[in-house]
This record gives C-alpha cells, sequence and structure tokens, in this order.
C-alpha cells in the first residue's frame, strides 16, 4: 500500500490515509497524517474521501475545525456522491450557519434528503432475494414490489454496482400504479441528477403528482425559482399544505416543521412534545438527534438543559444513524465542563446520571480522556472506558435503575467473551 500511495495511487493513499487514522496495522494513530494523505488522494481522483475531509474541517477532529472547507467538501460529497451522511452533516452548516450562510429551509432540505436515502437503505435491507426472480417476471406485482426493486437497484447503483437504468425503470412502472414513494424517488433524481439528466421542470412534474409526500420539495422550487418561476406566495402556502399533511399523517416532518418553522410558528416544545409521544414518528437516530439539539440550544417554548440534551443524544438501542448534531456538540471544549459536571453529580449518588454517564461512555469519555491519553495510548484509553461504564452501571444498578441492571448484564457477557 505505501509503495502504490508513494506511486501515486489514489487508491492507496486513502487506505493509508485509513491506516493513520484508525491505528492499524503497526502505524500510531495520526489524524493529521490521515487528513493530509484524505486529501492527496481526492486530488488523485477518489472523489468518495470528500466525505470524510469534510466531515474532519467541521468536527475539527485533531485539527483545527475550517467550516469554510468542511462545507465546501461536504457539499461536493453530498450532489456528486449522493452521500446521506455528508447530506446529514450539510444540513447542520446550513442550520448553524458553519461555512454557509444560515438556512433553515436548505438546512431541511438536505436532512429530509438524506433521511430519504437511508429510508431507501433500509428498504433495500429487507429486500426478499428469494423473490427477485418472480418479481422482475412482472406477474402479480404489486406497487410495494415494484418500488422494492427499483430501491434494490438504486442503492446497488449508489454504491458503484450498476448503474441507475433498472432503478428508474422499476420506478417508473410503480408509478404508474400509483406508488407515491416511487414519484418521489423520481422527482429527487431530476432534481438531484442522479442516474439523469438534471431536470428541474421534470422533478416538479413528479412531487406534483406525489403529493402531500412531495408537498415540501414542491414548495422549494417555488421558493427558489427552480423549474418555475419564482413565487415567493405558492411557496408559503406548499410549505403550509406541508406541515398540515405532516399533522394530519402523523409523518416525520411534523417535527422537521415544528424545529424549523416550516409552515408554522417554530416551537420546540411541540417538537419534544411530539418526541417524547411517540407520534407514530418512532425513535430514530435522527429524531434523537434533533431532540438532543433542541436542549443544547433552548428557546421556542424549550428551557436549555445540557443534561437533557445528553440524555436525549444518548437514550436509545440503535446507534447506527448519523447524529451531525451530537457530532459537532461533542468536539466542543464546554463537552469536557459537562463530562467534569455529570461525573461530579454521579460521585453525589445521582442515579439518573450515574446511568447517562454509563450508558454514553463510549462516546462521552473519548473526547475528555483524549486529552488525558494520546494516540499512542490508545488501548490504554479504550480499557479506561470500558471500566468507567462498568462502574457506573454497578451503581445505578445499586440504587435500582433497571435499564442499568440490563445494560449491566449485557456488559459483562460482553467483558466475559
Amino acid at each position: 500500500t505505501y509503495r502504490a500511495a508513494k506511486n501515486g495511487n489514489g487508491e492507496a493513499t486513502r487506505d493509508l490515509g485509513n491506516f493513520y487514522y484508525g491505528g492499524s496495522y503497526g502505524l500510531l494513530e495520526d489524524k493529521e497524517k490521515a487528513l493530509e494523505l484524505y486529501k492527496l488522494a481526492s486530488e488523485r481522483g477518489v472523489k468518495s474521501i470528500n466525505a470524510e475531509i469534510g466531515k474532519i474541517y467541521l468536527l475539527g477532529e485533531d485539527t483545527e475545525a475550517d467550516y469554510d472547507l468542511a462545507a465546501k467538501y461536504l457539499t461536493v460529497a453530498s450532489k456528486e456522491l449522493n452521500n446521506y451522511t455528508s447530506q446529514a452533516y450539510l444540513s447542520v452548516c446550513y442550520d448553524y450557519g458553519l461555512g454557509v450562510p444560515k438556512d433553515n429551509i436548505e438546512s431541511e432540505r438536505w436532512y429530509k434528503h438524506s433521511k430519504e436515502l437511508r429510508e431507501i437503505e433500509g428498504r433495500r435491507s429487507n429486500f426478499d432475494f428469494n423473490r427477485k426472480k418472480e418479481m422482475e417476471s412482472g406477474k402479480n406485482i404489486s406497487k410495494d414490489d415494484l418500488l422494492e426493486l427499483g430501491d434494490f437497484y438504486y442503492v446497488e447503483a449508489n454504491y458503484g454496482n450498476g448503474d441507475y437504468a433498472e432503478a428508474i425503470k422499476w420506478y417508473k412502472l410503480a408509478t404508474e400504479q400509483g406508488s407515491n414513494k416511487a414519484m418521489c424517488c423520481l422527482g429527487d433524481m431530476y432534481f438531484y441528477g442522479i442516474g439523469l439528466t438534471q431536470d428541474y421542470t421534470k422533478a416538479i412534474d413528479y412531487y406534483r403528482q406525489a403529493g402531500g409526500e412531495c408537498y415540501f420539495e414542491l414548495a422549494y422550487c417555488y421558493d427558489r425559482g427552480l423549474g418555475t418561476s419564482q413565487d415567493h406566495d405558492e411557496a408559503v402556502k406548499l410549505y403550509k399544505k406541508t406541515f398540515e399533511y405532516a399533522k394530519a399523517n402523523k409523518t416525520p416532518m411534523l417535527l422537521d416543521c415544528y424545529y424549523f418553522g416550516i409552515g408554522t410558528d417554530k416551537n420546540y416544545a411541540e417538537a419534544i412534545k411530539i418526541f417524547d409521544n411517540g407520534g407514530g414518528i418512532g425513535y430514530s437516530s435522527s429524531a434523537r438527534d434533533r431532540a438532543g439539539a433542541i436542549y443544547e440550544m433552548g428557546g421556542y417554548g424549550v428551557e436549555r438543559d445540557l443534561f437533557k440534551a445528553l440524555k436525549y443524544y444518548s437514550v436509545g438501542s440503535d446507534r447506527s444513524g448519523v447524529r451531525p448534531h451530537y457530532d459537532l456538540w461533542a468536539c466542543e471544549p464546554r463537552y469536557c465542563k459537562l463530562y467534569r459536571e455529570l461525573h461530579s453529580s454521579a460521585e453525589r449518588g445521582d442515579v439518573e446520571s450515574q446511568y447517562v454517564l454509563a450508558s454514553f461512555g463510549q462516546y462521552i469519555y473519548k473526547n475528555f480522556l483524549s486529552l488525558i491519553y494520546r494516540p499512542s495510548y490508545v488501548f490504554e484509553r479504550e480499557a479506561k472506558i470500558a471500566d468507567e461504564r462498568m462502574r457506573w452501571y454497578t451503581e445505578a444498578a445499586k440504587q435500582g435503575n433497571e435499564e442499568a441492571k440490563e445494560a449491566l448484564e449485557k456488559l459483562q457477557e460482553e467483558r466475559s467473551l
């Protein structure tokens, strides 16, 4: 790998960067060196690495945060690679005005697109391969089956395994049977130029056919004058319809409407109420991330509370999702201050602090302990994290916290393997 990278191979340069980033194959962890190699790999034509470069600059991972460069690399990755992780981070850039002008609507556009890509991948992961041949025969096939086939080929193409033509074929057949989701997918493919020549007018046609599923996208087109004459009055009407549709159908968009003030007044209290009550929306990682951000910032009917922010960021078993608000917050110096406050409260016997400290252990200690245990002591750092989590689960369990008892049993099982 080293020899190939030295000879100018882009993929090898990226791989060498990965080795330094994770401290593997006998190399010490060195994120600064990794970043240099990532940028060199990007210059050598490896576009996929732009997502990681943007994230490193945004979070300031062992380098000084540079929001202008972060937004630049994340925008490239979001548009050219259709990378949902980059889109989620770019959404936060627009949310807070980091490297780009603060823009709630632009933030929601990238956030929603990222979320929809993850939903497509979720449907793809449940794909029934045993029925694939039967489904492709076209006999007794439903619009949901057609949508599944479209999702399957879309994800394959997104990862470089084929092209988007097959996805487009099945999505179009699904639209003929009235699939609104397929109409949204085709609208997005035209809007973003994914597998099709970018055409805002055709995107609008599909968004209109999709109805309530795509009111926001249609409003955005009128708002920004894309594929149609700019018409702010029509955009306002459609943003309001977005909110009304989300409220009537209890879609995840409702939380976003209250968070950004889309079609209604900005109202963090209502957003939290939706999250707490479920409301048919569920406890996705992205929803928890939003709830944590609400308590982190405060206002609009919610009192700022960093302890509750940490709890929302931490609670839940699904840690595989993208959590850009938490990641951005966790890299800030105030995070170490909060750790000290939380640790002090746990030492005094506060069971909630003990549980949160333990359940979020692998994340909460990492930034704080990296100040003590430098990259060359990564194993000592990881061992310390495990010991601290075990300690606080044990303390919380002693005080009768049932969740802590369950977590402690799991952690003990993991350590015995």
